[in-house]
C-alpha cells in the first residue's frame, strides 16, 4: 500500500526542519514506497511466493555549489534526522561544481491530496494463483505445439565413426540372448500395467508390445495401416502424457508413446511408470 498523504507530508516536514536546523536552505526529499510480490514456478506448480512492503527516503542538499545524496529505508524520526545529517556531511566533502543546476523551486502539494496515478487496486490484490494463470495464458498465446517436435531420424551424421563403433558394441555386447531373456518379461510387465490402467478408467486406448518394446496409442483398436495410425494420433494429448511423465522423472520416446527396455531397466522402474501412467489417465477422466 502507498504511504498515506498525511504521513508523506509529515516526513517532508521533518526533512525540512532537520535541514533548517543545520543551516541548509536548499534540500530535496524523494519518498518512494510500495508493495512487490514474486512468484516462482517449477514442475507445473508454484514453489515460492514472497511479498514485501517497503519504502525509502532519499535526501539531497546543496551547499555553495556542492551536492550529495543520502538514502535510508528507515522512516522513524531519528533516522530521518540522520539521513539529512549524512547528506550534509557528504555534500561538504564534494568539490564545487560550477555547472551545478539549482534545485527545483518549491511547489504546491496538490498531488498529495489525490490517489496516486500509479496505484491500481486490482493489481495490488492479485494472488499467486492468478499470477500463475497469467503466465500460463501468456505462454499459451505464443506456443506452437508443432515446435515441440523433436523427430528426425538418420542423415549423413548418423554414419560417423563414433556412431558405427557404438552400433558394433551394441550388437556384440548389449543385444544378446541373455539381455533379451531379461528385457522381454519387463516389457510384458510394462504392457500389463498400462493395460490395467486403460481398463480401470475405460479409456479408448490400447497398448502394443513387440519383444522388449511397448507403446500405447489413443485408439481402441490396433491400426491396420498408416492412415489408421495417423488418425489415432492426438498431438496435444501426447504432449500432456509426455510432460506429465517428465515432471515425475520419466522420459518417454519423444515422438511417440514408446518404452524400450534395456539391460539396465529394473522392475521398480516399470512399476514407477505404471503408477505415473495411471495418475495421468485418472486426471483426464471426468
Amino acid at each position: 500500500m502507498p504511504i498515506e498523504p498525511a504521513r508523506c507530508q509529515a516526513i517532508f516536514d521533518q526533512v525540512l526542519h532537520a535541514s533548517r536546523a543545520l543551516g541548509i536552505a536548499d534540500a530535496e526529499a524523494i519518498l518512494v514506497a510500495g508493495s512487490s510480490a514474486l512468484t516462482r514456478f517449477a514442475n507445473n506448480a508454484i514453489h515460492q511466493n514472497v511479498a514485501e512492503r517497503s519504502g525509502h527516503l532519499s535526501v539531497r542538499v546543496q551547499i555553495d555549489g556542492r551536492t550529495a545524496r543520502a538514502t535510508t529505508n528507515r522512516l522513524d524520526d531519528a533516522s530521518i534526522r540522520q539521513v539529512v545529517e549524512e547528506a550534509v556531511a557528504l555534500t561538504k566533502l564534494q568539490e564545487p561544481d560550477p555547472g551545478l543546476l539549482p534545485l527545483a523551486e518549491p511547489g504546491g502539494t496538490g498531488l498529495l491530496a489525490c490517489p496516486s496515478a500509479r496505484w491500481h487496486e486490482a493489481t495490488a490484490r492479485v494472488t499467486p494463483a492468478e499470477r500463475a494463470q497469467a503466465v500460463a495464458d501468456a505462454i499459451a498465446a505464443r506456443q506452437n505445439l508443432e515446435d515441440c517436435d523433436v523427430g528426425g531420424i538418420g542423415g549423413t551424421l548418423a554414419g560417423n565413426a563414433l556412431s558405427l563403433a557404438a552400433m558394433r558394441a551394441t550388437l556384440d555386447h548389449v543385444l544378446t540372448q541373455k539381455a533379451f531373456d531379461r528385457m522381454i518379461p519387463l516389457a510384458e510387465r510394462w504392457t500389463a500395467g498400462v493395460e490395467q490402467a486403460i481398463a480401470e478408467f475405460d479409456v479408448p486406448w490400447h497398448v502394443t508390445r513387440l519383444g522388449c518394446r511397448a507403446e500405447y496409442l489413443f485408439s481402441p483398436n490396433h491400426p491396420r495401416n498408416g492412415t489408421e495410425a495417423h488418425d489415432a494420433a492426438d498431438f496435444e494429448l501426447e504432449r500432456f502424457m509426455h510432460l506429465h511423465a517428465m515432471n515425475r522423472g520419466i522420459l518417454l520416446t519423444p515422438f511417440h508413446n514408446m518404452a524400450l527396455m534395456s539391460p539396465a531397466t529394473e522392475e521398480k522402474h516399470i512399476d514407477r511408470h505404471t503408477a505415473v501412467f495411471r495418475e495421468a489417465v485418472q486426471a483426464l477422466v471426468p
